[in-house]
């Protein structure tokens, strides 16, 4: 048996059969600004709607957890009738000032020149990199074998002026990628906001801190 639920303010009507929910009447009749952040488990309360039938009181309810059966009128609150099916993240905010002590990633691209090996003098390609690192950071570094291989290359290729991607800690940098010259290649971040119903995600780029893209 099919029932008819109306929306207000929209002003829009479905038709719907006995025991569907008030959310999934929204959806069928196109009522866009109504979330359900939970996934429809009724823990948020923010599908939260008045609920009319007949000439009863209109009351609240849930819209992911009440079921459709009568015909009723459903008033949408104020503030859902003006959202949009933006994300949560505030989407004024495109950028974030590099130079901000705010702006704390851990991975950072360096740009270094380091100087040629001298006769006489052992040290290593990566012995010679830390020296010309430590006015930054006065740690060991450490990197795998691969790019231990791609070091040699890089460093003959622009007389010695390479960018590498450097992870920082208390106690060492870790080396994670380098490239000759002085142009860093691309480095990305995932800036989480774990709320208690949604989880938005901010993709930044942390060479220039721009925002590239956002989701909820």
């Amino acid at each position: 048996m099919n029932h008819t639920v109306r929306f207000l303010p929209a002003d829009r009507t479905v038709a719907v059969a006995a025991g569907t929910t008030i959310g999934e009447a929204a959806r069928l009749a196109e009522i866009t600004s109504l979330h359900l952040p939970c996934g429809g488990r009724g823990t948020c309360g923010k599908c939260t709607v008045r609920m009319v039938v007949g000439d009863a009181l209109a009351r609240e309810v849930l819209a992911c957890k009440t079921v459709v059966d009568g015909d009723m009128t459903v008033i949408l609150p104020e503030a859902t009738q003006h959202s949009t099916n933006s994300i949560v993240a505030d989407t004024t905010i495109d950028h974030i000032d590099a130079r901000s002590e705010d702006f704390s990633p851990l991975c950072r691209s360096v740009t270094l020149t380091v100087p040629a090996p001298i006769a006489g003098v052992n040290l290593s390609d990566l012995q010679r990199m830390e020296g010309a690192l430590r006015p930054i950071a006065d740690s060991r570094i450490s990197c795998s074998r691969t790019l231990l291989q791609q070091l040699a290359a890089a460093l003959r290729r622009e007389n010695g002026l390479i960018t590498g991607l450097v992870t920082r800690s208390a106690s060492r940098v870790e080396l994670s990628a380098i490239v000759p010259g002085a142009t860093p290649p691309p480095i990305y971040g995932i800036a989480c906001d774990i709320g208690t119903t949604t989880v938005a995600l901010r993709l930044i780029n942390l060479f220039s801190g721009e925002i590239e893209a956002s989701a909820a």
